[in-house]
């Protein structure tokens, strides 16, 4: 005969199991399609990211499925406004002022720092836009840049814009800039990849922004298991460890 003992702790598994399968459901991300390496890939590339292993993570706590839909950036935010995606990944609030749909956050999972890369010889200290007149910068197109959008409209600094962060690179590598702001992360990722970039050097940081998950108010009630998930992982140095692999 089983113990008292025993058929609570069988109990207990069966009621975890059952818990996992109520409250996990299936959930929309809405992914760029070209990616933005390592914080996420392109649709079918062996790599996953930053940000699709962090869901991973959240996942395997909360009993949640999530199903990657890949769009052209621009059309990230309609596709979320228009409820055809549920999750966006690795958004501040402040980012996203101007769309008709605010979402909801869940806390904070990480920060977001924009750096100043230099190409060989040229790094200065940067604590202000001061400390950049009079030079060219490599930017991302329709990126704001706090304490340097008035330098950059009154032209004390020339901003040039790329499409994407490898771009930023390859013009920094081939001398079209001797400076871009870039995402430390990706800056880091590209450098350990490519020996071409293995020289640059890391400036100091010029911009800092929590960055949270971004939930569609029609999925409002994930918040609270998800908030749970993320102070988890981040005592357990889980997601420390996630950034480090792509570092």
């Amino acid at each position: 005969m089983r113990s008292k003992a025993n058929i609570f702790f069988l109990l207990g598994i069966v009621y975890s199991i059952a818990s996992a399968n109520v409250f996990g459901e299936t959930l929309i991300v809405a992914v760029a399609e070209k990616g933005k390496p390592p914080l996420t890939f392109p649709q079918h590339a062996s790599e996953t990211g930053i940000y699709l292993d962090i869901l991973a993570a959240i996942g395997s706590i909360t009993g949640d499925t999530f199903v990657f839909d890949y769009y052209p950036p621009k059309r990230i935010m309609y596709t979320f406004e228009a409820g055809k995606a549920d999750i966006e990944m690795g958004i501040n609030p402040a980012w996203r002022q101007s769309s008709r749909v605010p979402g909801n956050y869940t806390i904070p999972f990480a920060k977001a720092e924009d750096i100043v890369l230099f190409s060989i010889g040229q790094k200065v200290s940067v604590n202000a836009a001061d400390d950049l007149t009079g030079r060219a910068v490599g930017t991302m197109r329709g990126y704001y840049y706090p304490g340097y959008m008035d330098a950059f409209a009154k032209g004390e600094i020339k901003r040039e814009e790329g499409n994407d962060e490898e771009n930023l690179l390859k013009r920094l590598l081939k001398g079209r800039y001797k400076q871009v702001f870039i995402r430390k992360e990706i800056a880091e990722y590209w450098m350990k990849l490519n020996p071409r970039y293995q020289n640059f050097e890391i400036g100091d940081v010029i911009g800092s922004a929590e960055i949270m998950i971004r939930v569609h108010p029609s999925k409002a009630h994930v918040l609270e298991r998800f908030n749970k998930a993320i102070q988890q992982l981040k005592q357990s140095g889980q997601i420390e460890r996630i950034y480090v692999q792509y570092r």
